[in-house]
């Protein structure tokens, strides 16, 4: 649960940039009772603090959200959307890639490429344009 925990921390922490691979928006089975990927271990979840990340974002922190387009992604990458309009939140899918999207990167030979490219303040959009990768 990295991305995801990636996201929820940045406002404690006071983050300015946040890039997050594959965040779940929650294992929470009211919020995604259609993913089946975490069922044995959600149940013994006895309570959880955050159902998911609908207000977890800070204003004063850029988010970049990266997943891949297998089946699985697409029902996070939906509950996700609503946010790809705010300003300071960018979504972006990655194509014909799976949960495993920092693991493809970095087969690539891009990852670390990919992550100094948007801390250093350049647009994932160019740095991808640049780089040729398949992506909406």
């Amino acid at each position: 649960m990295g991305g995801f925990l990636a996201i929820l921390f940045s406002r404690f922490l006071n983050a300015k940039r946040v890039l997050s691979f594959s965040p779940q928006f929650n294992a929470h089975n009211e919020v995604v009772p259609y993913e089946e990927r975490w069922r044995k271990y959600r149940r013994k979840i006895s309570a959880f603090r955050y159902k998911d990340l609908s207000s977890s974002r800070s204003k004063d922190c850029e988010y970049a959200v990266l997943m891949g387009d297998d089946k699985h992604e697409k029902i996070h990458f939906r509950l996700f959307e609503k946010y790809s309009s705010l300003m300071n939140f960018k979504l972006i899918k990655i194509k014909n890639c799976n949960h495993n999207l920092a693991k493809f990167l970095k087969e690539e030979g891009i990852l670390n490429e990919c992550i100094d490219a948007y801390f250093s303040g350049l647009s994932l959009d160019a740095y991808f344009l640049k780089r040729d990768v398949n992506y909406e």
